[in-house]
C-alpha cells in the first residue's frame, strides 16, 4: 500500500500518496537525515551500543538458551569398580565479562 494518512497535524485533508513526493525530494530528505544522524551520533555510535547491549543481554541470553546437555554415557577407565559408566548433565550459570586489560 503506498498511500498514507497523514492527518496528525491536519495537514492533509486527505490520504497522501508517496509516489506524488517525487524521487528528487526523497533523495534530498534521506542525505539530510543521513547527515543529521552522522552530526548528532557520529559514525560508530551504533555499533558501539549494539555491542554493549550484546554484552549487557545478549551474551547471558545466548547461554541461557543453550538449556542443560546431558552428557552421552561413556566408559571412564580412571574409575575402578562396578560404575564405570558415567552420566553428566551440565547448564550454564550466569556468565560475566571482564574490562580488557592491556
Amino acid at each position: 500500500m503506498t498511500s498514507m494518512d497523514l492527518d496528525d497535524d491536519d495537514i492533509f485533508d486527505e490520504p497522501f500518496d508517496m509516489r506524488e513526493i517525487g524521487e528528487g525530494y526523497l533523495k534530498s530528505f534521506c542525505r539530510q537525515t543521513v547527515v543529521a544522524f552522522f552530526n548528532q551520533y557520529g559514525l560508530i555510535s551504533h555499533q558501539i551500543y549494539s555491542y554493549n547491549d550484546f554484552i549487557r543481554y545478549g551474551l547471558q541470553r545466548t547461554f541461557d538458551s543453550f538449556g542443560e546437555y546431558e552428557i552421552q554415557p561413556g566408559y571412564d577407565p580412571s574409575k575402578k569398580g562396578d560404575s564405570d559408566w558415567r552420566h553428566a548433565k551440565v547448564k550454564f550459570g550466569k556468565v560475566s565479562v571482564e574490562r580488557p586489560t592491556c
